[in-house]
């Protein structure tokens, strides 16, 4: 299904006349004229200076959204296992927390233990 959709060529004219798809590939462009400016010619050709560029562009929104990431788990991480700011004692804490907290880390334990087990085979 995938292949026959990216063999398409309605499909691709279709994507191609996006306007958000138009407007990456000028900036694209841009980014490409002002390098060309910036470097002389016969260093590199310009196909691959546009294909750098979209390159160096999905690695940077990729690291992004990674960090974006990792921060929102180890702020989830700290509300889940920090306990609350005001002095409580052990019986008047809620029991279905102290429960929900406890799972929560023993499913994170296993994840964890699953992640390096396949990791270590393939």
């Amino acid at each position: 299904m995938v292949i026959s959709l990216s063999c398409d060529r309605a499909v691709w004219d279709a994507v191609l006349n996006n306007e958000v798809v138009r407007e990456l590939r000028e900036s694209v462009n841009a980014d490409a004229a002002e390098n060309n400016s910036l470097t002389s010619s016969d260093e590199v050709s310009d196909g691959s200076k546009a294909a750098t560029s979209i390159l160096k562009m999905i690695f940077d929104n990729t690291k992004a959204k990674a960090m974006e990431l990792i921060e929102k788990i180890t702020k989830l991480v700290n509300q889940l296992f920090h306990p609350p700011s005001e002095k409580t004692t052990e019986a008047a804490t809620d029991p279905f927390e102290e429960k929900l907290r406890s799972s929560f880390l023993l499913t994170v334990v296993v994840l964890l233990i699953v992640a390096v087990a396949r990791s270590h085979r393939g």
